[in-house]
């Protein structure tokens, strides 16, 4: 097995533990959004790459819908006068 399918099941496998499954979504998502860049880069079809990611945020979001919201809440601004 070489390096880059090493690096698949290391990161499916942070993904499938509840305690680091947003460090393994967004390493999964930078992992095949590269390999989708460089797929197009060499001009060759970019969608098994791209059909996985689907697969993966959608699994996401299923598990923790928070993982997709904005970070900022209701922020009050007060302004001292």
């Amino acid at each position: 097995m070489d390096i880059l399918g090493t690096t698949e099941i290391l990161l499916v496998v942070l993904f499938l533990f509840n305690r680091s499954m947003k460090i393994g979504f967004y390493l999964l998502t930078g992992y095949f959004g590269g390999a989708m860049a460089v797929e197009m880069s060499h001009g060759t079809f970019f969608i098994m790459p791209a059909m996985i990611l689907v697969v993966v945020w959608v699994a996401a979001y299923l598990r923790d819908p928070s993982i997709f919201r904005s970070v900022q809440k209701n922020k009050t601004i007060v302004f001292n006068t």
